[in-house]
């Protein structure tokens, strides 16, 4: 029988077989990739629908001690407005970084999407004071470049521009 598994970028490992047993751990993650892959294979071979990916590398990285305050200042900038408002202010936040920005995903945080298919995506820890930044790009460089720019560019200029926006507000 094949060894199936699955795994989280934060060290959660979901096997195919009953190593051991837990609880019902609730995850929205744990069964979409397994879907996908299912649904893919029955279509064409599984390393068929991989080589007619584009190659795609991410990269993660945090600001610990940071205030879960600043976090949500933060979140509250980028969200703020209607979905034109807020590609508008990404577009003047981090165009030169990351080029012409196309989409948005709140779900997890605050997802932001461009048109060379690069993602910067900001999330506040939901258990520590840290602040989380994970990157996608066409190269293990460029993501690991592009979290650090985005990073610099958002601890130096727009969290101070969130927080003066908070306390105006």
């Amino acid at each position: 029988a094949a060894c199936v598994c699955g795994y989280e970028a934060n060290g959660g490992f979901l096997l195919g077989s009953d190593v051991g047993a837990l609880a019902a751990l609730p995850t929205r993650d744990a069964l979409l990739p397994i879907v996908a892959v299912v649904q893919a294979a029955r279509e064409r071979p599984i390393a068929d629908v991989v080589a007619d990916l584009p190659p795609r590398f991410t990269y993660s990285d945090r600001v610990a001690d940071f205030p879960q305050a600043h976090s949500a200042a933060l979140i509250a900038l980028l969200s703020s407005g209607p979905e034109d408002e807020q590609l508008a202010r990404i577009a003047r936040l981090f165009g030169e970084i990351a080029g012409f920005p196309t989409g948005i995903d709140t779900t997890d945080g605050y997802r932001m999407s461009f048109a060379d298919g690069a993602v910067i995506h900001f999330r506040p820890s939901g258990n520590a004071p840290e602040l989380r930044c994970y990157t996608e790009a066409e190269s293990e460089a460029k993501a690991q470049d592009l979290n650090a720019r985005a990073f610099a560019h958002v601890l130096a200029e727009v969290v101070p521009e969130a927080l003066a926006s908070q306390n105006a507000g």
